[in-house]
């Protein structure tokens, strides 16, 4: 079973700026953050599933973590870390990695997609 991503959406960029990803342009080219979320499903079927990232530059993390909390360490888990803010560059690195796994069936692959953005149904227990 393949994945591909059916939707893109960042509550901060479309809600806050009123941007696209495409139209976006950080102030300092290398110095944003943002939530990023991706509906992804499996390849020519109906249904998709979100995974949320937060993208950033290592200098806001910097600023975020270091400057403004005071920590000196921090787990980093579902980041994406960009030295330099382009669209094309931050889908591609999701995308290819999305497009390359093939799995027996949905819940193996969401799961390896939640390696990298936080699944929604992640320690999800009926």
């Amino acid at each position: 079973m393949k994945a591909v991503i059916k939707t893109m959406h960042s509550a901060d960029l479309n809600v806050i700026l009123g941007k696209d990803f495409e139209e976006y342009e950080p102030i300092e080219k290398d110095f944003f953050g943002f939530d990023f979320s991706i509906e992804v499903g499996p390849l020519n079927e109906r249904g998709q599933e979100i995974f949320n990232f937060l993208v950033a530059s290592p200098k806001f993390l910097t600023e975020r973590y270091y400057h403004q909390k005071g920590k000196k360490a921090v787990f980093g888990r579902h980041i994406i870390i960009m030295f330099e803010y382009d669209f094309n560059e931050l889908y591609t690195l999701v995308n290819e990695y999305i497009k390359k796994l093939d799995e027996p069936n949905w819940d193996i692959l969401a799961t390896k997609i939640g390696r990298i953005g936080r699944w929604e149904f992640e320690d999800y227990q009926e």
